[in-house]
């Protein structure tokens, strides 16, 4: 349980970091900054992936259809049911 002590001193470290916002307006660059944070390859091997995935799931749909799709579909909705009712 949180103590009202320990809410306090949150509120303090806050109101401590907070003196400081906002920067000065010449140091703000967000797109320069955000183009050093960027993982490059991981976007790309997402992308790769899900274009992917796509052309099978589509093919799979295709050429199998309801024999497929009606178990993949019954699965997440059993997964959503336990995670609904689990409270996750």
């Amino acid at each position: 349980m949180i103590s009202v002590e320990n809410e306090r001193n949150f509120e303090n470290m806050l109101f401590a970091d907070a003196s400081a916002l906002p920067p000065p307006q010449d140091t703000v660059t967000p797109w320069h900054t955000a183009m050093h944070y960027i993982l490059w390859g991981l976007g790309l091997a997402a992308s790769c992936f899900s274009i992917a995935g796509h052309y099978v799931g589509a093919g799979m749909v295709v050429n199998n259809g309801v024999k497929v799709i009606k178990p993949i579909i019954l699965i997440v909705l059993v997964l959503l049911l336990v995670k609904v009712v689990s409270g996750i």
